[in-house]
């Protein structure tokens, strides 16, 4: 089992109580760097090796990511063969 796995199957549940930390940390063990935007809570994950860039907001208080979100993320994990 890698250290990504557990994380992994919790994001492949997409909760509804997911915290934005925990999207990150999971991310980063695929690679992914959270890059902020110029201001505001927009920004992207990026993937130096695939090029990949993935477009997402840091929510506020609470600090839970939409499930939308986690099903967008999914989708392209698994089309960029992350997953």
């Amino acid at each position: 089992m890698t250290k990504s796995d557990s994380p992994l199957a919790r994001l492949r549940s997409v909760p509804t109580d997911l915290q934005w930390s925990e999207l990150v940390t999971t991310l980063e063990g695929f690679g992914f760097k959270w890059c902020q935007g110029s201001g505001g809570s927009h920004g992207h994950f990026y993937h130096a090796d695939s090029k990949r860039k993935m477009a997402s907001y840091k929510p506020h208080n609470p600090s839970v990511v939409k499930r939308y979100q986690i099903q967008q993320i999914l989708k392209i994990l698994e089309e960029d063969g992350f997953i």
